[in-house]
């Protein structure tokens, strides 16, 4: 809805924000960091009661739709790798590690390799966002943002 209201209003330029995980950094992730992330989801999902019956999408395979929408236009039967070319929109992805609520720090680091785990104050993943729309350099580019992490 918001990709179709943005090409509606003439509007391109897009900061999306997913998180590690998702789209081609999925492969990055051990099984216990997936489980991490998409456990809570779950829980709420099934209302605390457990699995059984209980139907969900996994938080990572929403934002890699997300992802898609906003990079072809659709979502493909595959992940593929982002082409800014397949998109009316001017966009950049940024993927967090694990969020915290700390003060922002400033001392992030931003590849455009997958990063392998990391924290990340919610306040520092602004401020990269903001960074990103003020830079043409940053179209059609996703980003890894986390404090210490392994770049690989």
């Amino acid at each position: 809805m918001i990709v179709l209201a943005m090409k509606r209003e003439s509007v391109s330029r897009l900061v999306l924000v997913t998180s590690h995980g998702s789209g081609t950094s999925k492969h990055q992730l051990d099984w216990s960091t997936w489980a991490a992330i998409n456990v809570n989801q779950i829980k709420y999902l099934c209302g605390g009661s457990g699995p059984g019956g209980c139907v969900c999408w996994s938080v990572l395979a929403q934002y890699t739709a997300q992802e898609q929408v906003v990079v072809n236009g659709s979502i493909p039967q595959d992940i593929v790798a982002p082409s800014s070319e397949q998109s009316h929109l001017e966009w950049t992805i940024i993927r967090p590690g694990f969020l915290t609520d700390d003060h922002a720090t400033g001392t992030y680091l931003a590849s455009d390799q997958h990063v392998f785990g990391g924290s990340i104050a919610c306040a520092d993943v602004v401020d990269c966002a903001i960074k990103a729309l003020e830079d043409d350099m940053d179209i059609g580019k996703w980003f890894s943002v986390a404090y210490s992490a392994r770049v690989s």
